[in-house]
């Protein structure tokens, strides 16, 4: 078929153009949690909320990549209680993302609760969960 052909026809250029467009979209409106680099020191993590302006009301997220710790973790808000909890699904290990009012697994759909419980399947256990500790430095997070 020749481009006289078809008058509606796009070219492979105007497809690729318009692909990485709509690409750039959906990965930008999938960013619904800011995502922090910390060290560990001593087996835990501490995070000052005052510098994170997601942390200032109840249901308040953040992603937190900790140094010597593979898997990102993701420290939510409860009134004046913090929850930090691995972001890793239990079904099949993809990483869950922070939402509004949910954690969401984006490989087969997997949501959980901000107290990490496993809400809508196929995943079944809750995700782990790491103790925390409120205090006058911050919030500890602790590692193991």
């Amino acid at each position: 078929m020749s481009d006289k052909d078809c008058e509606t026809c796009v070219t492979r250029r105007e497809f690729l153009a318009a692909s990485s467009v709509l690409t750039a979209g959906v990965i930008a409106g999938c960013a619904t949690a800011s995502v922090y680099r910390l060290p560990s020191v001593d087996g835990r993590v501490l995070v000052d909320p005052k510098g994170y302006a997601e942390l200032g009301q109840s249901g308040g997220m953040i992603q937190l990549n900790v140094s010597g710790v593979e898997d990102p973790l993701i420290l939510v808000r409860h009134e004046d209680t913090y929850q930090a909890f691995s972001a890793v699904c239990t079904h099949l290990r993809c990483y869950v993302r922070p939402s509004k009012h949910f954690m969401l697994c984006p490989c087969h759909g997997s949501t959980f609760d901000l107290q990490g419980n496993a809400l809508r399947g196929p995943a079944e256990q809750p995700l782990v969960r790491y103790r925390t500790e409120v205090s006058a430095e911050g919030i500890a997070i602790f590692l193991g």
